[in-house]
């Protein structure tokens, strides 16, 4: 099939493929960004590959608390009891 025939629409909510003049469009559950989407075709298979990376794609590390804190902490317990 060739590529020309090919419409690939991204949206933040969703993504509209366009083949010969027949219509997929897929509704997503997260917001994506379409300005750094990529559409391509796999070299082995040719099948279509859409890459969206997610907008709000937050990723935070766990606050552990100090040492000290929790010497301190078992400390308080130890008296109290």
């Amino acid at each position: 099939m060739d590529t020309s025939l090919l419409d690939c629409d991204v949206q933040p909510t969703y993504v509209r493929v366009t083949l010969k003049g027949k219509i997929l469009q897929l509704c997503l559950t997260e917001e994506v960004n379409g300005e750094k989407s990529v559409a391509q075709r796999s070299q082995i298979t040719g099948h279509l590959v859409i890459t969206m990376p997610k907008a709000k794609q937050i990723v935070q590390p766990v606050k552990l608390k100090p040492e000290r804190v929790k010497a301190e902490e078992l400390v308080n317990n130890n008296q109290l009891n």
